[in-house]
């Protein structure tokens, strides 16, 4: 066939169609790399949160070592100058 000459309606279709069909996999492809990037993005989140409620948890136990600290001292204190 001649690049020149005028395409029939049946070669339009196939060529169409072959189109179609080459983004209908591409789509398939990028969905695909969407779920995978999306699985990943969760896990990290899940690290994250994971991380940061350890975080909070160790500044917790720090702020209660001194609330303790705070109020024997403040006890002691009481007891000498009564």
């Amino acid at each position: 066939m001649c690049a020149l000459a005028p395409m029939t309606e049946e070669e339009r279709l196939k060529r169409v169609d072959e189109r179609v069909e080459r983004i209908g996999e591409q789509l398939a492809a990028f969905r695909m790399d969407v779920r995978e990037d999306f699985g990943k993005t969760s896990v990290q989140i899940a690290e994250l949160r994971s991380e940061v409620i350890d975080r909070d948890m160790g500044l917790l136990k720090c702020l209660l070592g001194l609330f303790v600290a705070q109020t024997a001292a403040l006890g002691a204190l009481m007891a000498v100058f009564r």
